[in-house]
């Protein structure tokens, strides 16, 4: 007998998994408040339950074909919603595709049926630890070699191909020996 699913927040993140348990293969619908949705855009910015979020989030990706937004309230207080509304109201929404990094944005715009993408050279969700990688480019674009000192703790290629670094303690440049003993 087929049943239809109501899902929280509260099961969502307790098992990032229900959706597709509750959908037991095909048989069940899986119905969430835009609420719920909301209640996670919000927890996404807590440290403690990022991690719990963003693993519903893949999840709720996966399954997004068959899960269906309870959208009965009118309530635009979040921009997000409001968002949706304003590109919901123009003259012809399908000539347009919205652009957002956010999954969980980009899951509610696709069930009030607008084109969604990401926009693929970038990630809000980084960290600049994870931005930087150690390695600068010491060029600019009129070719001309920017300030090393700038840039303490980093490595650049020289034109020669060899790997320089700059610790910034010793106030010079150094290369890197190509082999190394520990």
């Amino acid at each position: 007998m087929k049943k239809k699913y109501i899902v929280d927040t509260s099961i969502l993140l307790d098992d990032h998994k229900s959706i597709e348990v509750l959908r037991n293969g095909v048989e069940n619908e899986i119905f969430i408040p835009k609420t719920v949705l909301d209640e996670l855009d919000g927890l996404k910015k807590n440290n403690a339950k990022r991690q719990q979020v963003l693993r519903v989030l893949d999840e709720m990706e996966i399954h997004k074909d068959h899960i269906q937004i309870l959208d009965t309230l009118k309530y635009e207080n979040k921009p997000d919603n409001r968002i949706i509304e304003e590109i919901s109201l123009l003259e012809d929404p399908s000539k347009y595709t919205f652009v957002t990094n956010d999954r969980l944005f980009r899951l509610k715009a696709e069930k009030a049926g607008i084109d969604v993408e990401e926009f693929k050279s970038s990630n809000p969700f980084m960290v600049d630890s994870e931005v930087y990688t150690g390695f600068i480019d010491l060029y600019n674009e009129k070719g001309k070699i920017e300030d090393f000192s700038t840039h303490p703790n980093s490595f650049h290629f020289s034109e020669t191909g060899r790997l320089m670094y700059y610790s910034g303690k010793r106030k010079k440049v150094e290369e890197v020996p190509e082999n190394f003993e520990v």
